[in-house]
């Protein structure tokens, strides 16, 4: 595969720790390989475009506002390190556990594409070019239906999946040398 033009990157459990419903930026711990993988990718002038599904919001377990304080915390700290995010998108909604406007199905929320065909549209990007990096199924059927290249990352390799993601890593770091050869 020739360098990516874009990496599409799932937040929490992906770029950052997994915790449950993160809502406080004091909580906010990179993955080990995040920042030496993205610098990597930066060297290779690769776009760098977050997309996360953040149903804590539609189930009302904190608030737009909070998400946002929690990103530009993210942002400040990638800035540390001088990391520049290109795009970030996310979805509030949850077809089920969502309360009000946030209860809907909604085209952004992963497994569907939006937030991925907005950044391809956005950035002019060939699809063909960008790679879906994430820890769930539900990024790497959005980055397939996206027709990107995809990868999963997991502790332990998966055999059995039905629509299986091009490459699996361990670590970040472990999927940029899936998609970047030295």
């Amino acid at each position: 595969m020739t360098i990516p033009k874009a990496l599409f990157l799932d937040r929490d459990g992906t770029l950052i720790v997994e915790k449950n419903y993160l809502s406080d930026p004091k909580q906010i711990e990179l993955e080990k390989t995040a920042i030496p993988a993205l610098k990597l990718a930066q060297k290779h002038k690769i776009k760098l475009i977050l997309v996360t599904n953040q149903s804590g919001i539609g189930r009302g377990y904190f608030t737009e506002e909070c998400y946002k304080t929690c990103h530009q915390a993210l942002v400040d700290i990638l800035q540390t390190h001088h990391i520049k995010l290109d795009a970030s998108y996310f979805c509030p909604h949850h077809p089920q556990k969502g309360k009000g406007i946030y209860k809907k199905d909604c085209s952004m929320r992963k497994p569907s594409p939006g937030m991925l065909l907005k950044g391809i549209q956005t950035f002019q990007l060939p699809p063909s070019e960008c790679v879906m990096i994430g820890d769930k199924l539900s990024d790497i059927s959005a980055g397939k239906a996206a027709k990107m290249k995809t990868i999963l990352l997991t502790p332990t390799p998966q055999t059995t999946l039905i629509d299986p993601p091009d490459f699996q890593a361990n670590t970040l770091m472990e999927a940029l040398s899936k998609v970047i050869q030295p």
